[in-house]
């Protein structure tokens, strides 16, 4: 899972667009965490490994990795959660591709 939304902002939000764009980047990412960590103890109490219900077999298979592709994207801004454009969208592609590779090298 490439995260690409800061999680930590970078100075304190004085005007109003920047309090916005932290309270969207506080929203999404309090969401994300806590479906991850859902994730993470469902995983634990799912029991032996081949063992249980299909669901709990398949949480055992999961394999899920948290990156930060945060710094890839530092052009986001309060508007990007709405655009759906094709190029927008590849380059939020590109941008997780590049943070997995990086990451996979080290």
């Amino acid at each position: 899972m490439v995260q690409i939304m800061p999680t930590v902002g970078a100075d304190m939000p004085t005007s109003s667009p920047e309090i916005v764009k932290r309270l969207e980047q506080i929203t999404c990412n309090s969401s994300l965490i806590r479906d991850m960590d859902a994730l993470a103890e469902m995983t634990k109490l799912s029991g032996p490994e081949g063992e249980g219900t299909p669901l709990s077999r398949k949480l055992q298979r999961l394999r899920l990795h948290h990156i930060a592709a945060e710094n890839e994207v530092p052009t986001l801004n309060q508007s990007s959660g709405l655009n759906l454009e094709w190029e927008f969208l590849r380059e939020l592609h590109e941008a997780g591709c590049r943070a997995a590779d990086r990451w996979l090298a080290g």
